[in-house]
């Protein structure tokens, strides 16, 4: 399924971003941005699989970078939703990027990736 908005996504839900080298990265949602329903905040996992398939992902996930990013990332990246990846997160990593996509704090920074930065990303991870 590709998303239309984030209305349906649950945190957790993932992705696969193809690599140059034939390998593939998940890109998982982990929270919304307010009410907006055409961005969202998803995250790199760390790893690179040579199958876009859950059961080819280890057991525990790291969480990279995150970042705001427009729904149409799935859409261009050829990249839709294939299963839910929650159980495999840390969840205190996940608490604090919950903690921080959540602050809005004077001086908070959010990263704001388009959706070529996220296929960038995943072929910069020296996974």
């Amino acid at each position: 399924m590709i998303p239309r908005s984030v209305g349906d996504l649950k945190v957790g839900d993932a992705c696969f971003i193809s690599r140059r080298d034939g390998r593939y990265v998940p890109f998982v949602f982990v929270g919304r941005q307010g009410n907006a329903r055409a961005y969202l905040f998803g995250a790199l996992v760390t790893t690179a699989v040579e199958a876009p398939e859950i059961a080819q992902l280890p057991s525990r996930l790291v969480l990279g970078e995150h970042a705001l990013v427009h729904i149409k990332c799935y859409k261009e990246n050829a990249a839709p939703i294939i299963g839910n990846v929650l159980d495999y997160l840390d969840r205190a990593q996940l608490e604090r990027i919950t903690a921080d996509i959540q602050c809005s704090a004077v001086g908070q920074v959010t990263r704001v990736w388009g959706w070529r930065t996220v296929g960038k990303k995943a072929n910069e991870l020296a996974a």
